[in-house]
């Protein structure tokens, strides 16, 4: 799982191995991702806000997105591969 500051997977801020509880983003990376794939076959999950708090957007299992677009752009702050939104 892999997370980018700029859209079509460019400027990687994060890397994770499934199955792994929140956590939240390198303070110099907070409120930059526009791009993601997970390539695993796991669940994950990001948050607008530190320690999982906040808005919650699930990253399928074995999908990616170049652009995540203008409303979820730049806001994550926490994020985990153990599963889906509640």
């Amino acid at each position: 799982m892999c997370i980018y500051s700029s859209n079509n997977y460019v400027g990687e801020i994060g890397d994770r191995a499934a199955g792994k509880g929140v956590a939240n983003i390198n303070p110099a990376y907070n409120d930059q991702m526009d791009s993601w794939w997970n390539e695993t076959n796991s669940k994950a999950r990001w948050y607008y806000d530190g320690n999982g708090k906040g808005t919650c957007n699930n990253f399928a299992p074995g999908t990616r997105d170049g652009n995540i677009g203008v409303n979820p752009s730049d806001e994550l702050s926490s994020w985990a591969t153990n599963g889906y939104c509640k």
